[in-house]
């Protein structure tokens, strides 16, 4: 970010009081930070579920917060990662 830039929005944007435009930004900005983390509990429950559904064992981990699905290690018995192909389909 650049100092003009900063010197921009001082400049133009922060009025006193707050125009409407600003006003609603903010409550908007703030709303977001509210909503949000029900939108990705929503999506990571439909995640899990579509690759149950695709026939990927899911596995949480108590060692790491990591999700590991598919195959089991017979030497060592802990889960494989989830190939790359499924995370970034779920990014």
């Amino acid at each position: 970010m650049t100092l003009a830039l900063i010197q921009f929005f001082h400049q133009y944007f922060n009025g006193n009081p707050p125009s409407k435009l600003a006003k609603s930004a903010g409550a908007a900005a703030y709303t977001v930070y509210i909503i949000h983390t029900v939108v990705y509990n929503v999506w990571i429950i439909a995640f899990v579920a579509i690759l149950k559904a695709a026939g990927v064992i899911i596995v949480f981990s108590q060692k790491t917060p990591l999700l590991y699905g598919g195959t089991v290690d017979p030497a060592t018995g802990e889960p494989s990662m989830l190939p790359d192909g499924i995370i970034w389909a779920g990014f």
